[in-house]
């Protein structure tokens, strides 16, 4: 699960969000994004989940992009009344209403890999609903937060601290941007050694 918002070329796409879901004005770091990736955690844990996503919409908006399998899911379970009442469940989105949701959220729970890393690149604190991750240099500049998707506790807790907090470090895990000309100005400097 992630919880995502988006701006500026993709304005047009967050006021037709905002249109869907009732909010009078663009949606701008208002809200937490949750997407779930993975439907294993059947039964209990994705109860668990959205319990915990059910405490926190009291203080915060959270925008679920809901999957028809996860909306099953809680419907067997008879969960899906009682844990979504008060959360803003939405249909499926496509790549681009994904990246101005996750631009615009002032948090991202997800069990997905590749959204924790586009909340780091969007400059957005994730909360990584599994017991690991394959990014671990984002959990050490404290953009993720790893909390087991087993304790409704812990994930609010989670949730309501990263919010508090000012998000991660200042530093780049992945370079300073600069890679393309370094590596062209080395092909350039061996050339000239290949010609001498």
């Amino acid at each position: 699960m992630n919880l995502i918002l988006g701006q500026s070329v993709i304005r047009i796409g967050a006021n037709i969000l905002a249109h869907l879901v009732g909010w009078k004005q663009p949606l701008r770091r208002t809200h937490i994004t949750h997407v779930q990736v993975r439907v294993t955690p059947l039964g209990t844990t994705l109860q668990r989940i959205f319990e915990a996503l059910a405490v926190v919409s009291r203080e915060v908006p959270v925008v679920v992009p809901m999957h028809p399998r996860t909306q099953a899911a809680l419907q067997q379970e008879g969960t899906y009344g009682k844990t979504t009442d008060s959360i803003c469940v939405i249909e499926p989105v496509g790549y681009l209403d994904m990246v101005m949701l996750e631009k615009n959220a002032l948090l991202i729970a997800t069990d997905s890999g590749g959204i924790q890393k586009e909340a780091f690149f969007h400059g957005v604190p994730c909360i990584t609903l599994r017991d690991e991750t394959e990014w671990t240099e984002l959990v050490e500049t404290g953009w993720n937060r790893i909390v087991s998707p087993t304790s409704c506790p812990a994930i609010v807790e989670a949730i309501e601290s990263t919010l508090s907090s000012s998000g991660g470090s200042d530093t780049s895990p992945y370079g300073d941007g600069t890679a393309a000309a370094k590596t062209a100005q080395q092909i350039v400097e061996l050339c000239k050694v290949v010609r001498d």
